[in-house]
């Protein structure tokens, strides 16, 4: 597990080159919202239609639509680091998200279809 979670650390650095880097107050990330902005970067990441002006362009407007800073965002990435179980579940949220996986399955199975007649 500790391959994935150098993936998503790996991820969030690759977000440095940003422009507009907002210091100041940090407010801590919830993990919903690292788990969405991280679904929408690797999306942008891996749009073949993108070019590298256009994927800049995309990660900032993500950013800017989850309300983070690139900076809040490395943060709560490192935050991880310190607890492996937390991580191991953003990842997986992250990969359920980005597969288009529901996150939680049914507890209970959906019951069978009735005959009539």
């Amino acid at each position: 597990m500790s391959i994935r979670l150098l993936a998503v650390l790996t991820a969030v650095l690759l977000l440095g080159p940003l422009a507009c880097r907002q210091r100041g107050t940090q407010r801590s990330v919830s993990d919903s919202t690292f788990v969405r902005t991280m679904v929408q970067l690797r999306h942008v990441a891996t749009d073949s239609l993108m070019d590298s002006t256009m994927r800049d362009s995309a990660r900032r407007a993500t950013l800017r639509q989850n309300g983070l800073t690139a900076d809040q965002l490395e943060q709560a990435a490192a935050s991880l680091a310190g607890d492996p179980d937390r991580a191991v579940r953003v990842w997986r949220a992250i990969e359920a998200g980005v597969s288009g996986r529901p996150l939680i399955r049914p507890a209970i199975a959906p019951p069978s279809p009735r005959r009539t007649g």
